[in-house]
C-alpha cells in the first residue's frame, strides 16, 4: 500500500496530521524509516514521531551511544526534558496558548538552557520587532504540530501520576473538566479530550489511578469509555470504571474532579443506565458486565443504529457479556420513536432475547418497541416466537415480571398467553397499548383463571379490534349477575324530562374515552357530549341520596341528574349488552373468587359505558384486588361506577383516578362522598387534576363528615391534588377528620 493510500485510509488520525505542512513532511520521513508502514493509533503515531525526531537530533549532535543502541525507548535524560517541557506546555494549554518564550523554557527546564529546543519538535519563530538592546529581544518557539503540545502535557501528567495531590490539581485545572460536576453534561474542549486520551494511553494498566481521582457520575459515560479504550480493559481499570458508573458496590466517596456529591454512597436512588447502540458504549459496557466488580442491577439498551456503524460483533459481545453477568436483574430493551427495524435486525434481536431470558437471576424483562404503524404485527412475529420459546424451554426461575409493548396482534397475544401458562414464575404481566380486541383479551382472562397472576397492566388498550365498530347498546346498568335493583334505563324511560333530549347513541358516545395510540373517529361521531336541560336538584332527593332541605331554586348540570339516576343503587354489569367488549372477560375473571390478582391498571383505556359498569361491579365483588389505576379519564361515566362500587368493597387500598379533564358538581360529589363513607379498606385515593364545583351547602356537609381517607405524602408531594371551589374552612375540616 502506497503512502497516499495509507493516509487516506486513516480518516481520524493520519489525515488531520497531514493537513499541516510540517506534519506531512514528518509522516513522509516516518513512512520511509519504517519501511512503508505507519501507525494507525493517535498515541502510537505521536510516540513514533517523537522518537524519530529525537533520534535524528541526537545523531546530528554526534551521540555515538544512541546510534549504537538498539533499544526502542528514549534515553532517560530526554524523557526528563520532555516531562519538564510538558509542564510548561500544560500551563499554556490551560491559557489556550501554544507559543513559548525562551525565558519560559529556561525557567521550566533544568540547567536553564535551551537544550530541549534542539530535540527537533520545536521551531524558532521570526521576530520582526525593533529593540534598542538586541540581546534582550525574546525568542518565541512553537511546536511543529499543535498536538505535540497536548502530547507533552499528557506526558508530564503521566510522570506525576503517583502523586495524588499533584495529579488531582492538574486534572482540576484542565479546561472544561472541572465544570462537568457543576451541571455540564459533556466534555467539549478538544485539547482536554486529547490530553486525557494521550494520558490514559501512556498509563495503560495504571489508568485506574486517573479514574480514581474522578467522582462517580460526574463524568459522561462515553468519555469514560473513550478513556477506558485508550488505557485498555485491564481488571483494575474496568473496576475503577464500574465505580464511576455507579455499577460497583465497593465504590465509596471520593474527593476528586468536579467535587460533586453524586454516587452510590449518597443515599440517592440511581436511574437505570442507558446503553445506546453506539460502538464505544457497546464495547465499554461489555467490559463492565464481564468484570467481577460489576454489581449493576438494572440496564436498558436503546436501539438506534448510527449511520454506517457496523455494530453486529459489538452487539454479540454485549449480549454475551450480559448473559454471563450475575448481578443484572432488570433488562429493558427499547427503541426510539421513528427507528424502523429491518427484518434482519428483528431476527438478530430475537436471538438476543433468547440469550437473555435464561439468565439465572433475571427478575424483570421489558421489551418496548415503539411502532408508528398499527399493521406492524407480522414484522415482529419472529420476536414473539423467540419470546414464547424462551418462556417455554428454559426461562430464568427468578423471572417474575414481563413487560411487552410491541403492538401485538390477536394471534400473538393468544400465543404469548399460551406460553405464559408454562411459566408460572411470571406473576407481573404488563401488556400496554393492545389493540387485539376481545379474542386477545379473552386469552388474558383465561390466563388469569389458569395460573396465579398478581399484577396486570393493560394501560392504553382497546376492548375490541380497531376495525370493529363499538357496541351501540347504549347505557345500561342491567339486572345481570350481581345487580341489586331494577334496570335504570327502564326508570329513565318513565321520565320524559330526562329522555326527551338524549338518545342511546348520544349516551354511548358520551362515555367513550380517549386513547394515546389511535384515533376516535370510529368510536365517537360527536364533537362534544350530549347534554340535558338543567333540573332543580330537589327533584332528585327522593332517591335517597339527598341530605334533606335545600334551596328550591338550585340548578344542576345535566350530568349530575343523569349519574344520580344511572348508578342507583350500585353499578352492575349487563353481560348481554357487554358481550362485544374484551374487557368484560378480563373484569369478570378479576372478580372471580378464585382469582389472585391484586393490582390492575387500565389507565387511558378505551372504556365504554358497559366497560365502566363492569369494572364497577368488579370493584364491588373483588376480594383480593388491592390496587386499581384508572388514570386519564375524560368522562364521569368512566370513573363514577368505580367510586360507587367502593361502598361494598373490602379489599381495595389504592385507587388512582388522576385526570385533568374531570369536573364534579354537587350531585356526583354527594354520591362519591356517601360511597367513600361506607368503605373501610381504602387508604390512598388519587384525584389529581380533578375540579370540584360545589354550590350546595349540603355537599359541604357531605364532604366534611364523610372524608375518612388518609392523606398520604411522599417526598413532600401530596396525593390530595384537586382543584376546588370549596371555602378554606371546609377543606381544613375535611383534612382534620382524615
Amino acid at each position: 500500500m502506497g503512502f497516499l493510500e495509507v493516509i487516506s485510509s486513516s480518516q481520524q488520525v493520519l489525515r488531520p496530521l497531514a493537513c499541516w505542512p510540517l506534519g506531512w513532511l514528518l509522516l513522509c520521513v516516518l513512512f520511509e524509516e519504517d519501511g512503508g508502514q505507519l501507525p494507525v493509533d493517535t498515541l502510537d503515531v505521536h510516540q513514533a514521531l517523537f522518537k524519530c525526531l529525537i533520534r535524528r537530533s541526537l545523531i546530528r549532535r554526534g551521540d555515538v551511544n544512541i546510534v549504537a543502541s538498539t533499544s526502542p525507548d528514549l534515553p532517560g535524560h530526554c524523557k526528563k526534558m520532555l516531562a519538564e517541557f510538558g509542564k510548561l506546555a500544560l500551563a499554556c494549554v490551560k491559557e489556550e496558548r501554544f507559543v513559548y518564550t525562551d525565558a519560559e523554557i529556561r525557567s521550566h527546564c533544568r540547567g536553564g538552557g535551551l537544550e530541549v529546543a534542539e530535540l527537533g519538535f520545536l521551531t524558532r519563530g521570526l521576530n520582526f520587532g525593533r529593540s534598542h538592546n538586541q540581546k534582550k529581544r525574546a525568542d518565541y518557539f512553537t511546536p511543529l504540530v499543535r498536538t505535540f503540545a497536548e502530547f507533552l502535557a499528557a506526558y508530564y501528567i503521566s510522570s506525576v501520576v503517583h502523586y495524588a495531590n499533584i495529579l488531582r490539581r492538574e486534572l482540576e485545572d484542565l479546561p472544561g473538566l472541572s465544570s462537568i460536576g457543576g451541571g455540564s453534561s459533556f466534555l467539549t474542549d478538544n485539547s482536554t479530550v486529547l490530553i486525557l486520551r494521550f494520558l490514559m494511553g501512556l498509563l495503560g494498566r495504571k489508568g485506574h489511578l486517573v479514574f480514581n481521582q474522578l467522582c462517580p457520575l460526574d463524568f459522561p459515560t462515553r468519555t469514560t469509555f473513550m478513556l477506558l479504550q485508550a488505557a485498555g480493559p485491564s481488571e483494575s481499570n474496568v473496576a475503577a470504571v464500574c465505580r464511576l458508573l455507579g455499577a460497583s458496590s465497593s465504590g465509596g466517596g471520593c474527593v476528586g474532579v468536579g467535587g460533586g456529591g453524586g454516587g452510590p454512597g449518597n443515599g440517592s436512588k440511581l436511574a437505570v443506565p442507558l446503553v445506546h447502540t453506539a460502538p464505544l458504549e457497546l464495547e465499554g459496557w461489555s467490559h463492565v458486565l464481564r468484570s467481577e466488580s460489576c454489581s449493576l442491577e438494572a440496564l436498558e439498551l436503546v436501539f438506534q443504529f448510527d449511520k454506517g456503524a457496523d455494530c453486529e460483533e459489538l452487539l454479540d459481545a454485549f449480549f454475551s457479556s450480559l448473559s454471563c453477568n450475575d448481578s443484572v436483574r432488570l433488562v429493558r430493551i427499547s427503541s426510539l420513536l421513528g427507528h424502523e427495524f429491518t427484518t434482519t435486525e428483528v431476527a438478530r434481536l430475537a436471538g438476543y432475547v433468547k440469550m437473555t431470558l435464561p439468565k439465572s437471576r433475571l427478575h424483570t424483562f421489558e421489551l418496548v418497541i415503539t411502532c408508528l404503524e398499527d399493521s406492524a404485527h407480522d414484522k415482529f412475529q419472529s420476536l414473539v416466537d423467540a419470546l414464547c420459546e424462551g418462556l417455554e424451554l428454559d426461562p430464568s426461575p427468578s423471572l417474575s415480571k414481563l413487560v411487552l409493548d410491541l403492538n401485538l396482534g390477536t394471534s400473538q397475544v393468544v400465543q404469548l398467553c399460551s406460553s405464559l401458562q408454562k411459566a408460572p414464575q411470571v406473576t407481573f404481566l404488563h401488556l400496554p397499548h393492545l389493540g387485539c380486541g376481545r379474542d386477545g383479551l379473552r386469552a388474558i382472562a383465561n390466563l388469569i383463571r389458569c395460573r396465579p397472576l398478581v399484577a396486570l397492566n393493560l394501560a392504553g388498550s382497546w376492548g375490541m379490534r380497531r376495525e370493529d365498530p363499538p357496541s351501540s347498546s347504549g347505557v345500561s346498568v342491567g339486572s345481570g349477575s350481581g345487580s341489586s335493583g331494577v334496570s335504570t334505563l327502564q326508570h329513565l324511560a318513565k321520565q320524559p324530562s330526562l329522555t326527551s333530549n338524549i338518545s342511546p347513541k348520544a349516551t354511548s358516545s358520551y362515555y367513550f374515552s380517549s386513547l394515546p395510540r389511535g384515533m376516535m373517529g370510529g368510536y365517537n361521531s360527536l364533537n362534544r357530549p350530549a347534554t340535558l336541560p338543567r333540573q332543580p336538584l330537589q327533584n332528585l332527593l327522593s332517591d335517597g341520596y339527598g341530605t334533606g332541605g335545600g334551596g328550591g331554586d338550585s340548578k344542576r348540570n345535566s350530568d349530575s341528574v343523569l349519574f344520580q339516576r344511572l348508578f342507583h343503587p350500585l353499578p352492575a354489569c349487563d353481560s348481554t349488552a357487554h358481550a362485544g367488549s374484551g374487557f368484560h372477560d378480563v373484569f369478570e375473571a378479576a372478580r372471580d373468587p378464585a382469582c389472585k390478582l391484586r393490582s390492575l391498571n387500565v389507565s387511558k383505556c378505551l372504556l365504554g359505558a358497559e366497560d365502566a359498569l363492569c369494572l364497577g361491579e368488579t370493584v364491588r365483588r373483588s376480594e383480593c384486588l388491592d390496587a386499581l389505576r384508572l388514570e386519564g379519564g375524560t368522562r364521569l361515566g368512566e370513573v363514577l361506577p368505580v367510586l360507587l362500587g367502593l361502598a361494598d368493597n373490602t379489599s381495595l387500598q389504592l385507587l388512582d383516578l388522576g385526570s385533568q379533564r374531570l369536573v364534579l358538581e354537587d350531585g356526583p360529589t354527594q354520591l362519591v362522598c356517601q360511597s367513600l363513607a361506607k368503605n373501610t379498606s381504602l387508604r390512598l385515593l388519587s384525584l389529581e387534576g380533578w375540579t370540584f364545583r360545589i354550590e350546595e351547602r349540603q355537599s359541604y356537609g357531605q364532604a366534611s363528615s364523610n372524608c375518612k381517607l388518609e392523606v398520604v405524602e411522599q417526598q413532600n408531594t401530596a396525593y390530595y391534588k384537586c382543584r376546588n371551589t370549596w371555602p378554606d374552612e371546609i377543606v381544613k375540616c375535611a383534612l382534620n377528620k382524615a
